[in-house]
């Protein structure tokens, strides 16, 4: 007995002595590094696709840098007379464009600009606000909201100005994409007003919905959910802004749901001619035809892994659709096979 014990101490410390040798081996290991930016950093943020790196260096200045070329983009001061930008007020956005926010001095009157820009050189405006008032750009208007007294204002490209007249607040807005209409909601009152920026008129509706505009028609897609209000069927819609009628579509998506539960949160993808609209979902994509709103959806594909539902586009001549998995591989199938 006395022997075994030895014998199991001793091949315990063999073990132990292979372990330590191993963990030198790895360890002591010379890894070899490039140092490809020589500047003092303060803060360093990669892009979502891997391929930039936003830096903030010790002189205060934003530094945009190409990680696979190993060279800087560009240049951009965080402060001068006109303006300052702080740590938190610049960051990646989800589509690998660059967020900016940037508080300056207008006569002597502070103001916060939003921006977003993929260069650190051309920026496009989001909104801004002030003391007073509080600006949201869209593709060819502005929307004006004084925050004393809540006036609603349009101000147009030509710096006309329309005072609509209305005061109410809001939680949230959403263009059109040819800039006509705007939605504006509240999230807690689940009020909602649809503004027609050409008639220059005010719609309060009945309903409270939230979703997605169409590339080239001002139709609207939402899902009822949660958050909806003013429905008597849960389901998938379509809102037409300039009837202000609402299409329900064909929810029935067997066999993945016999009824589509409340918490789903449905991803629109509306193919470019604004006819079609699919949907990724875990499982499957579903494909929804706006023309004919009675038909069933159509499974275009079983996913045999999760996808990134923020990576679903259309080709332009609408005859493929393109998604990728969590590996970032990117898969195309025809469209039209499914629609003939």
């Amino acid at each position: 007995m006395r022997k075994l014990t030895v014998c199991i101490a001793i091949l315990m410390m063999l073990m132990v002595i292979l372990i330590l040798a191993s963990c030198r081996n790895i360890f002591g290991k010379n890894v070899k590094t490039t140092k490809i930016f020589h500047e003092a950093i303060k803060k360093v943020s990669l892009s979502p696709d891997r391929k930039r790196l936003l830096i903030i260096n010790d002189r205060d200045e934003i530094v945009l840098f190409d990680v696979e070329k190993e060279e800087i983009i560009a240049r951009y001061p965080m402060v001068t007379e006109n303006y300052a930008v702080n740590e938190y007020g610049i960051y990646w956005e989800d589509n690998n464009k660059i967020g900016l926010i940037k508080h300056c001095y207008d006569n002597k009157d502070k103001v916060v600009k939003y921006y977003v820009t993929e260069d650190l050189k051309h920026f496009e405006p989001l909104f801004q606000y002030d003391e007073q008032t509080e600006y949201f750009t869209g593709p060819k208007s502005i929307l004006v909201q004084n925050t004393e007294n809540k006036r609603i204002s349009i101000k147009y490209s030509d710096n006309e100005v329309w005072d609509t007249g209305w005061s109410f607040d809001y939680t949230g807005y959403s263009w059109s994409s040819d800039g006509r209409y705007l939605l504006l909601r509240h999230s807690k009152s689940k009020e909602m007003y649809l503004l027609d920026t050409s008639k220059r008129t005010i719609s309060k509706l009945d309903n409270y919905f939230a979703g997605k505009w169409a590339p080239t028609k001002n139709l609207y897609c939402f899902y009822t959910g949660l958050e909806a209000k003013g429905f008597q069927e849960n389901g998938i819609y379509v809102f037409n802004a300039e009837d202000l009628s609402f299409i329900k579509l064909n929810s029935n998506m067997e066999p993945s749901y016999k009824s589509l539960p409340n918490t789903w949160g449905p991803t629109f993808v509306w193919s470019p001619d604004s006819r079609y609209i699919a949907i990724p979902d875990v499982r499957e994509m579903f494909l929804f035809d706006t023309a004919s709103p009675e038909q069933k959806p159509k499974i275009l594909v079983d996913f045999d892994g999760q996808i990134d539902r923020n990576r679903v586009a259309w080709s332009k001549d609408l005859k493929h659709v393109l998604f990728s998995y969590d590996t970032a591989s990117i898969n195309v199938f025809k469209l039209y096979n499914y629609y003939g």
